[in-house]
């Protein structure tokens, strides 16, 4: 890192970009509907002084949203979300192994006394299985998937037999 870009008072050698792809969301300010369009964030901060409480306190100075929402922030690497940023244990130990650390935030509903494992597939991207919906890798996505290998129906009568298949 150039030592130009770092501001005055963190220490050249401790600092570090956190580069921020926060997604589109919605939320409601006085009854009203709110868009606020995604767009990336930067911001140059001692590796050794900084916690997700510093990252939140900085990113709502950018954004906003409602009570009943959070921001809920996603490691990246080489492009793909690789798991969640849960304690400024796993962060600290990002921002030293890295002068560029990228995360991916998303805005949802705040979830109330919700362990990690029980959140429901379409909320967890990082881990497990994602929704087809979220397949954000290139390439086609079936329609249908036969995991099996053998035919399936394409189209069945109200008694359950089977009147074509596909191959």
């Amino acid at each position: 890192m150039d030592p130009a870009e770092v501001p005055e008072g963190i220490d050249p050698k401790s600092a570090c970009r956190v580069e921020i792809t926060v997604n589109s969301y919605f939320t409601m300010w006085d009854n009203r509907k709110e868009y606020n369009q995604g767009r990336t964030v930067r911001f140059i901060i001692s590796s050794e002084e900084y916690s997700i409480i510093d990252l939140e306190k900085d990113i709502v100075s950018e954004f906003k949203w409602g009570s009943d929402q959070q921001a809920n922030f996603r490691v990246l690497t080489e492009g793909s979300v690789t798991c969640k940023l849960v304690s400024d244990a796993q962060f600290l130990d990002l921002l030293r192994a890295s002068r560029v650390v990228k995360l991916l935030m998303a805005v949802g509903r705040r979830e109330h006394n919700v362990r990690e494992g029980e959140i429901s597939a379409a909320m967890n991207i990082g881990g497990g299985e994602m929704p087809a919906a979220m397949n954000i890798g290139g390439g086609e996505m079936p329609a249908a998937m036969n995991i099996g290998g053998e035919e399936m129906p394409s189209v069945m009568n109200n008694n359950l037999e089977i009147v074509g298949t596909i191959h």
